[in-house]
């Protein structure tokens, strides 16, 4: 089979799945609690800041990598991308895209982020691609998503994926390092 044929590749992979929303879960520890499911249309990017009320700055930033699908032998190319940071105040978050629309996941577990995407366990392994030192607050970062218009920018599984999204998120939020 050749991904070069698009009836060969899900609809999913061409966007056809994207909402224009994201979702945020803000207790990722815990499943009872608030999650916020917002498309475009309501403003939610706009109303985070609101939403997480003060604004924190971030001081660390890890990228992570897992496989897409139990079967993968190798992640040499082909993996799910995501971002974890740590804000001031010691709370988690993971943000990431995925083909319906962008994830972002809130917690004072580290764990509830990075080993769990919407409290489901992720695939393992759950490998670091790189870290570095933060550079951003939170509010920074929802000013960049709404600014570069991240939710306007449909999946597609070439050229505006999860690793394309994970590599300027991890880019705009470190101090020293980039990912290419």
């Amino acid at each position: 089979m050749s991904f070069g044929s698009s009836s060969v590749v899900p609809k999913a992979k061409h966007g056809d799945d994207w909402k224009y929303k994201i979702y945020f879960d803000t207790e990722a520890d815990n499943a009872n609690g608030k999650i916020y499911d917002g498309t475009k249309g309501d403003s939610l990017l706009e109303s985070m800041p609101r939403i997480v009320g003060a604004n924190k700055d971030i001081v660390n930033v890890w990228a992570y990598k897992v496989p897409l699908t139990d079967m993968q032998l190798t992640k040499f190319i082909l993996y799910h991308m995501f971002i974890v940071f740590e804000t001031k105040d010691h709370m988690w978050w993971s943000i990431e895209k995925h083909t319906d629309g962008i994830s972002l996941q809130r917690s004072r577990v580290c764990s509830a982020v990075r080993d769990s995407y919407k409290h489901n366990p992720r695939k393992p392994p759950i490998e670091t691609i790189d870290t570095d030192k933060g550079s951003k607050s939170i509010h920074d970062l929802f000013q960049w998503l709404n600014e570069n218009e991240e939710l306007d920018k449909v999946y597609d599984y070439l050229n505006r994926n999860c690793q394309h999204f994970a590599k300027g998120v991890f880019n705009y939020l470190s101090v020293d390092k980039k990912l290419f």
